[in-house]
């Protein structure tokens, strides 16, 4: 949803490239929609409806029907971070490949407890959040995000009371949990239950790892347990994973070779970039390294594009075939 009294340029931007006609809100959001219906021809033409106003009696339960795997299930929007955001068009197929291959990956089952403030309009919030809780059969304890900006320490709260296996979160929020705590606290908190915590959805700041790990082992809290990981709409979600158990890779190599564009790892007197890996790539899913003006293969020691391929792979961009 848009600030209180500030349009949002991507949902602007979403409602048109989509062709919406309809608008589900909740939570007090309906209440500012005529602000911004006003200022927003796009906003306008939708029909806003808040779903706290709708009797479930006068909801007729749909009866379950099978689905063409090829089908779109949903329509899912790329950040917007480095251009306007594009509809990425997931198939059920998509969708259940990917659970499938993150539930491997990071032993989800109906014995995990997913804890997770991350917001459901975000393809990390949901479907890692929420949809695959639903596929693996395991409980999850949903947070408004709002409440995690406000009092970061709820989330590990949660985590502690709930015995959650299974969070995730952008590096910001584990260096907003080593910051704003005082030892004092974190009295009480106990984070051994914690199989995985994924560090994805931004650039994973090795640093805030360290600290991290620096101000919660004492209440449980292992390195191994960090799960660096690499997604992005276009692949439903994920691409690769680091195993569970595993403690992250770090790779600590000449910036000056890398600003050139070659991998080498760093010396004693070399200026040095501290890169984590990110794990390795999901069951099927094809990664090649490519140099975007011949399109061939990099070798092992050079920078590239990232080129992806696999059953999670989106057909495409809506209503954008080019």
């Amino acid at each position: 949803p848009p600030r209180r009294h500030r349009l949002s340029q991507r949902l602007q931007a979403v409602a048109g490239d989509s062709g919406a006609a309809l608008a589900l809100t909740g939570g007090g959001v309906a209440e500012h929609s005529t602000l911004w219906q006003a200022d927003s021809a796009e906003l306008a033409a939708l029909r806003w409806q808040d779903v706290g106003d709708l009797d479930a009696q006068d909801i007729a339960p749909a009866p379950l029907r099978e689905v063409d795997p090829s089908a779109t299930c949903f329509i899912q929007y790329t950040s917007g971070s480095t251009a306007l955001p594009k509809g990425v068009e997931v198939s059920h197929a998509n969708l259940m490949a990917d659970m499938a291959r993150m539930e491997a990956a990071w032993g989800l089952s109906p014995a995990s407890t997913m804890v997770t403030w991350l917001p459901a309009f975000h393809d990390l919030g949901l479907i890692f959040g929420l949809l695959q809780t639903l596929y693996s059969g395991c409980p999850v304890v949903q947070m408004a995000p709002n409440s995690f900006l406000q009092r970061p320490l709820l989330w590990l709260e949660a985590l502690s009371r709930f015995a959650g296996t299974h969070t995730a979160a952008p590096s910001f929020a584990y260096d907003l949990c080593a910051r704003r705590n005082p030892p004092e606290a974190r009295a009480g908190l106990d984070l051994s239950s914690l199989v995985m915590a994924m560090n994805a959805a931004e650039p994973i700041d090795p640093q805030v790892m360290e600290d991290f790990i620096a101000a919660f082992a004492p209440h449980g809290f292992r390195r191994e347990t960090f799960a660096p990981a690499y997604g992005l709409a276009e692949s439903t979600l994920a691409v690769t994973a680091s195993p569970t158990g595993a403690a992250p890779r770090l790779f600590s190599l000449d910036a000056a070779a890398l600003e050139q564009g070659r991998i080498v790892e760093a010396g004693a007197s070399a200026r040095t970039t501290l890169i984590p890996g990110c794990g390795t790539p999901l069951e099927d899913v094809r990664v090649a390294i490519v140099d975007p003006e011949t399109k061939r293969r990099q070798p092992a020691d050079r920078v590239g594009e990232i080129w992806l391929g696999g059953p999670t792979i989106a057909r495409g961009y809506w209503r954008r075939p080019e």
